[in-house]
């Protein structure tokens, strides 16, 4: 195996990309754990270390710690988003105000998940390398798979 499947653009990583939600919305995510989400959750817990330290934090500070981090480092932007029927113009505090509604955790899951998934953070050569070797060897001929592809 070549580690080079493992490589990670930074900048991709580290400022987002933008993910389709549906025909209209889409999401601008950045990495999990990337290094501005990473600075925001210590920043954060800082003043809650000795309560997190005698697990004594409480859920309703812990989740606003956690949403503001993932505001700040993950969920960059958004495009197409409504609410209620009403367009929702990004900004960090409807973002949080969002991220912390009970009624939308599928939301926040989605958010959580998709800054996960590290295909999304790869250089374009590298995933589409790896996607052509993935069809070669799935019984394929590798030269229908890429006529396949071309097609669609």
């Amino acid at each position: 195996m070549d580690l080079n499947i493992f490589e990670t653009n930074e900048t991709k990583s580290d400022d987002g990309v933008w993910v389709p939600v549906d025909l209209k919305t889409s999401v601008k995510i950045a990495r999990y754990g990337n290094r501005k989400f990473n600075r925001a959750l210590q920043r954060g817990m800082k003043p809650y270390k000795q309560l997190i330290d005698k697990e004594a934090l409480d859920d309703a500070t812990s989740d606003k710690v956690f949403v503001t981090a993932i505001v700040e480092g993950i969920l960059v932007d958004w495009r197409g988003m409504e609410y209620n029927g009403e367009a929702l113009a990004y900004s960090k505090e409807a973002a949080i105000k969002i991220l912390l509604n009970k009624k939308l955790r599928d939301f926040r899951e989605f958010v959580i998940v998709t800054s996960q998934d590290m295909q999304l953070y790869r250089d374009e050569e590298v995933a589409e390398a790896e996607g052509k070797s993935e069809s070669s060897s799935d019984g394929n001929l590798s030269g229908e798979s890429e006529k396949i592809s071309s097609a669609a």
